[in-house]
């Protein structure tokens, strides 16, 4: 029951995540046009990996070290550990953003703009949901996001008025997650009043050590996940860039609405894993698994049923049925690689991760360059799909061989 019920507060937090692309998207699109907003999406894309890095698996180690913390000064102690590494993570990031951005054609000579997408950076990766989850106070993630997300809607609405205002419309994405985890720590500090120690260096690389295998697997799904895009921009034109960019938001839509329910099963998953209680942990993934299928069946028919209109209103009719039919594979096979994950993790079985994300991802690099050259906008698709089922399957091989 509690789990259900973090799950509709998780869903309440999310609420506002599917409002805000139903509003903002079609008017930003209208107003920057669909090759504006491709730039945007190519540069969210790249944020990506930044995001990836100063997260480094916290989100899922984090949450299970909260969630098993037996004092007040253990936890204290985890806080301050991740903070550390976080706020190292985030110069790596920094460095690795703008380094990056000189070898990517649409982005060059644009520092401003790069800079303004890299607070997002800042604000995802020092948001700190792993310690509401850890803590099973999603409530307070719902609250929070929704402050913080009203607030870039006005401030798009109001201030958003042509191509000449992108920047400006990066800067609003990126101050929505800099608010959340700026309430989020003011929250924190004032209620829990945890006291902030320096960690060891030996307990900084322990921590670094343990997360690695996540945060690579991380990493390689971003790899599988967006890492065409970035290739395509030498080998698609500015409008199929753009068309590339809002399926890829569609899809994070989508991600959007089961996210909450991952999110809140994994800490009643890790506790039921830890205390070795195999029957109630294969019911709730049963369950899960029945819940993640439906959703993605309900969204695939949806999706086919208003194309018509989903066509005008995002793709300025360019979108093709061929392109849309591709899409709906992805959405049928998206939800079940982060539930695998949260199960192998909680098993304390990174390393197979790391194996299933590492080939997912190694198809995507190998693939891409041929796929778009070959398919264009399709083979782009194409490629998203098949890393999300090799890594799908290599991730159920594991939980079935190891009999998880």
């Amino acid at each position: 029951m509690k789990y259900f019920l973090n799950t509709i507060y998780l869903y309440l937090a999310q609420g506002i995540n599917l409002i805000f692309p139903i509003l903002i998207y079609p008017f930003l699109i209208d107003k920057i046009s669909l090759e504006g907003f491709g730039i945007i999406i190519l540069l969210q894309v790249i944020m990506n990996y930044g995001t990836t890095l100063v997260d480094y698996g916290y989100n899922l180690i984090g949450t299970n070290e909260v969630s098993n913390s037996k004092s007040y000064e253990n936890l204290a102690s985890i806080v301050s550990k991740v903070l550390v590494v976080k706020f190292i993570l985030l110069v790596l990031s920094f460095l690795m953003v703008f380094v990056s951005v000189f070898f990517i054609k649409p982005l060059q000579g644009k520092c401003e703009i790069v800079f303004l997408g890299w607070l997002n950076v800042v604000g995802i990766g020092l948001y700190p949901i792993w310690y509401f989850q850890g803590k099973e106070e999603m409530q307070l993630i719902g609250i929070i996001n929704l402050v913080s997300k009203l607030v870039t809607i006005v401030g798009i609405l109001l201030f958003i008025k042509g191509a000449d205002d992108i920047n400006l419309t990066v800067f609003f994405l990126s101050l929505s997650s800099v608010l959340c985890a700026l309430f989020s720590w003011i929250y924190i500090y004032v209620r829990d009043k945890l006291r902030f120690s320096l960690p060891t260096p030996l307990e900084v690389i322990s921590d670094l050590r343990i997360g690695f295998s996540i945060f690579l697997s991380n990493i390689l799904v971003q790899l599988y996940s967006n890492f065409v895009l970035i290739i395509s921009t030498g080998m698609l034109n500015t409008v199929e860039i753009g068309i590339l960019g809002v399926y890829l938001k569609l899809r994070d839509v989508f991600v959007s609405v089961i996210g909450p329910i991952q999110q809140a099963v994994y800490p009643e998953l890790s506790k039921l894993i830890n205390s070795k209680l195999v029957k109630k942990t294969r019911e709730l993934i049963r369950k899960t698994l029945f819940v993640l299928f439906s959703i993605s069946i309900i969204t695939s028919l949806g999706y086919y049923a208003f194309f018509d209109y989903i066509n005008k209103l995002l793709f300025e009719n360019n979108a093709e049925v061929l392109d849309m039919l591709a899409f709906l594979c992805i959405l049928l096979i998206a939800p079940y690689g982060g539930l695998i994950t949260r199960v192998l993790v909680a098993n304390k079985k990174n390393k197979f991760v790391f194996l299933s994300t590492f080939f997912s991802g190694l198809f995507a690099l190998v693939t891409s360059h041929i796929m778009v050259y070959k398919f264009s906008l399709k083979g782009a698709l194409y490629v998203i799909f098949f890393s999300y089922l090799l890594n799908v399957v290599m991730g159920s091989y594991f939980l079935i061989k190891k009999k998880l």
